[in-house]
């Protein structure tokens, strides 16, 4: 019972509540954005500290209840991306999208993902001068992995515009990308518990990264399967975990680390619903 009202209470508040974003996105987008729904991510009801620095944004659909993306009809998602891509041209530092898998990262049962910003108060403030922007920056944990999917994407036969476009420009144009939330299930279906994260919004090819955890592989049986492949999920390439960033006196400079990262079972333990209080790290996977 109280997962079902955490369900109804979050599809409310996603789907249902007034947002104060989509009055200036409608106005700046000159068009009424009728698909879409956009607003800060939420946090832990009653404890606004909790809300992690993205925007979270949603199809809007009446006359059936999908599940996930993947259950959108072809038209609805061509409709969805057409306006998701109006949001991104006007949300300048959009650096990041990223979809959930399993009940780890994706604990309701409705179709929702995340934006990630490079410069997220600022991007709230332009918008909506009167909100207070997130503040908590995502924690990566010690048992993060991120490897890069690009190359399986785009060998889908269907997903060959890709190829030569951006993410932003085949959503503008009305590509039909359903065959890539099929492909995002379908393929890594035996990790369960993942994130699809899409990089290089505006550069063609986009970039496009699957991101778990090692105790999350460790749990399944080993070699890891995917698509009939026993090779595919080893032969992906790792790509840099952390992207630290130190404050000087007016500029940011970034560091990267790659490698793999020494696995802690305290930071096994604390992963759990993205969308709840996590500790954060003094890094960001964006």
């Amino acid at each position: 019972m109280a997962q079902k009202n955490a369900f109804e209470a979050f599809a409310n508040a996603l789907l249902h509540s007034v947002s104060p974003f989509m009055a200036p996105l409608r106005e700046r987008c000159k068009t009424s954005l009728p698909h879409i729904k956009v607003d800060q991510r939420f946090g832990k009801s009653g404890q606004p500290q909790t809300a992690v620095a993205q925007f979270v944004v949603a199809p809007l659909i009446t006359n059936y209840r999908p599940r996930h993306f993947h259950d959108l009809t072809p038209g609805d998602l061509m409709e969805f991306h057409y306006d998701f891509a109006q949001v991104l041209k006007q949300i300048k530092s959009a650096n990041a999208i990223l979809f959930g898998y399993g009940p780890v990262w994706k604990r309701y049962a409705v179709p929702y993902c995340y934006v990630n910003c490079k410069e997220y108060r600022q991007e709230v403030l332009n918008l909506c001068p009167d909100e207070v922007p997130n503040m908590r920056v995502e924690a990566i944990y010690e048992d993060d992995i991120l490897k890069d999917i690009t190359n399986v994407v785009l060998a889908v036969e269907e997903l060959e515009p890709l190829q030569n476009m951006s993410i932003i420009q085949a959503m503008s144009r009305r590509v039909n990308l359903a065959p890539l939330f099929d492909a995002f299930d379908t393929i890594f279906k035996p990790i369960e518990n993942y994130r699809i994260v899409i990089r290089d919004l505006h550069r063609a090819p986009s970039t496009y990264l699957i991101q778990t955890s090692n105790h999350e592989i460790q749990q399944k049986p080993s070699p890891l399967v995917l698509y009939n492949d026993p090779n595919l999920w080893y032969e992906l390439p790792v790509v840099s975990r952390i992207k630290v960033e130190e404050k000087t006196t007016g500029d940011a400079l970034e560091h990267h680390a790659v490698g793999s990262a020494t696995t802690s079972a305290s930071t096994r333990m604390q992963r759990g619903n993205p969308m709840s209080s996590r500790t954060p790290g003094m890094a960001t996977l964006f």
